[in-house]
């Protein structure tokens, strides 16, 4: 049960946290469901990390609407997400909020909360190693040039600036077996959040570009792109099938899943010919000189976290119950051993992970792998602590030198 401790105002500002439930109830009632067919007004909640402080627009069990203060519990994770919570489904944001782009960020994890209603194609837990990849970066960011290019023009020069976009997508595609799939699951999770974010929050046609050109712009900067690519592409795709005219795009990429295709529908291309020569028009050299000095960077963090994670000696954590806060323009892929997260925080059967100097997560999602602590009463080692639940020990493991959680 929440404990109303209303001595706690002071941490969350009463009066800013209102005027955000505000701009998001003004938001979602003026589109009124004609979106996605579900009004993505609802139960938010406004967490301080720190202290655990949190101040909601309902209040649990009884779904009053109003200023509700509270402590949340230890065992519930804190991101920018949704979360399930006193059976109640929940948007839950990181506090303070940003200044920068708050609407967006509202309505983001609003739509998050929503996604079960719309039985989502996506997922948010997709690989998508293959964009670590020093080519498939390359394309990406020449796919992102060229929606920049489409979002700036209109008219016959639109449509060239999409096909060369789509050409692009699909040569990265054919990089790896899972490609499509995985980069279609994430841009649908993830994207449409973002595209929704954008579109609600977004003034005017003008200011909504402007938003989806400084997101492929900056995205572009980011140390990785595996699960961070979505955020540019959605709002870019979102917005030119917008303006195509396609009045039932957004239904049809809740059955279809892929952006690319929607678009090349909508605007009438048949995206052929060579990615090598319409990389050209894009300054294609410099992107993949600049890839080529990049891996080399990144080929050496990865034997690292490889002896530090892989070879050498580390504690095993089973994942049953996974929940986990990250950064998503941090990861590094290992190929078959799985994804290494540099700072996360996990919660599981067992009980809290953090973590700031790297955990890999296996690629089955069954194990989490940390640097191996001193011995097994120890319950920090490099760049980790671990906090067990009752009934949890940490034993030795099955190679010399590891450990491994236990139940007694």
């Amino acid at each position: 049960m929440i404990a109303w401790v209303f001595v706690f105002l002071g941490v969350i500002d009463a009066t800013q946290a209102g005027a955000a439930f505000a701009e998001l109830e003004r938001l979602c009632s003026k589109d009124a469901g004609a979106m996605w067919g579900v009004s993505l007004c609802g139960p938010v909640m406004l967490v301080e990390p720190e202290t655990r402080v949190m101040v909601l627009n309902t209040e649990p069990h009884t779904l009053k609407p109003g200023i509700f203060v509270g402590a949340l519990p230890k065992d519930v994770l804190i991101a920018n997400t949704s979360v399930t919570w006193e059976g109640t489904h929940w948007a839950q944001l990181i506090w303070p909020l940003p200044d920068e782009a708050r609407d967006v960020l509202l309505v983001h994890e609003s739509f998050h909360r929503i996604e079960p209603e719309l039985r989502m194609q996506g997922v948010s837990n997709e690989a998508n190693a293959h964009l670590s990849t020093e080519r498939a970066r390359v394309l990406l960011q020449l796919e992102w040039r060229a929606l920049t290019a489409a979002l700036r023009s209109n008219g016959e020069e639109r449509k060239h600036a999409i096909t060369d976009a789509l050409v692009f997508r699909g040569a990265r595609r054919q990089l790896a077996k899972m490609a499509a799939a995985e980069e279609n699951s994430l841009e649908c999770y993830e994207g449409l959040a973002e595209y929704t974010g954008v579109a609600m929050a977004g003034a005017d046609p003008s200011a909504r570009r402007a938003f989806a050109l400084e997101k492929l712009t900056s995205t572009a900067q980011r140390p990785s792109f595996v699960r961070s690519f979505a955020y540019a592409s959605g709002p870019a795709y979102g917005l030119l099938l917008d303006e195509s005219g396609d009045k039932g795009w957004r239904k049809e990429i809740l059955k279809s899943g892929d952006l690319g295709a929607l678009l090349a529908r909508a605007s009438g291309v048949k995206p052929a010919g060579s990615a090598a020569e319409r990389a050209k028009m894009y300054d294609g050299d410099a992107i993949a000189a600049t890839e080529r000095e990049r891996a080399l960077v990144a080929e050496k963090q990865a034997d690292a976290y490889r002896s530090q994670l892989v070879t050498g000696p580390v504690l095993r954590l089973p994942l049953s119950h996974m929940r986990i806060q990250f950064n998503p323009s941090t990861l590094v892929p290992l190929g078959t051993s799985g994804t290494v997260y540099p700072t996360a925080q996990i919660m599981d059967d067992w009980g809290t992970l953090t973590v700031t100097g790297g955990v890999l997560v296996s690629s089955d999602r069954k194990h989490a792998f940390v640097a191996a602590p001193s011995e097994a009463a120890a319950r920090a080692g490099a760049g980790w602590s671990l906090l067990l639940q009752i009934g949890w020990r940490i034993v030795k493991g099955e190679r010399p030198k590891d450990f491994k959680a236990s139940l007694r």
